[in-house]
């Protein structure tokens, strides 16, 4: 059998980051700070300093989530948590890759909390907070992409 090492590959490191985990930046940002909204130099990096790809990104990123928290206490009230369970995890996932930082963190706790219902509404007031962060978050994407001058311009 040939070895990973000698087809080029190494071993996965034991502490290696994975896409999913959150960047330093995001636990280390003072409460209420802009950084803790959207860390846009975290969002920047993951894109190699590409300005236009991230516009792009932040833009998808509104227009695919603007009024998310309502739809998916649609499908979680008709009952559909492995559905609600996927869309948790996608706006986790688009959140984590901008620089959404309490957003990707509340998603995380909504879909943990989908998980784990054992009665109705235990996932309400997760949901609540979600509801909550991405409002936040948006705004703070219309600022980053309407302010062509400021430090957090990116559009």
């Amino acid at each position: 059998m040939v070895s990973l090492m000698s087809r080029g590959f190494s071993e996965p490191q034991e502490n290696a980051m994975t896409p999913t985990d959150l960047p330093a930046a995001c636990g280390d940002a003072p409460e209420g700070s802009p950084a803790a909204i959207l860390d846009t130099e975290e969002g920047l990096d993951r894109v190699m300093g590409n300005r236009a790809l991230y516009a792009r990104m932040l833009r998808r990123f509104r227009a695919e989530y603007e009024g998310f928290s309502a739809a998916l206490g649609v499908v979680l009230g008709a009952g559909e948590t492995e559905r609600a369970k996927r869309q948790a995890h996608t706006l986790k996932g688009a959140a984590g890759m901008i620089g959404a930082c309490r957003v990707h963190q509340q998603a995380g706790a909504l879909e943990d909390a989908i998980g784990g219902v054992a009665g109705a509404g235990l996932w309400q007031p997760e949901l609540a907070k979600l509801d909550r962060e991405l409002g936040l978050a948006l705004r703070a994407l219309d600022g980053a992409l309407g302010d062509k001058s400021g430090p957090g311009a990116i559009g």
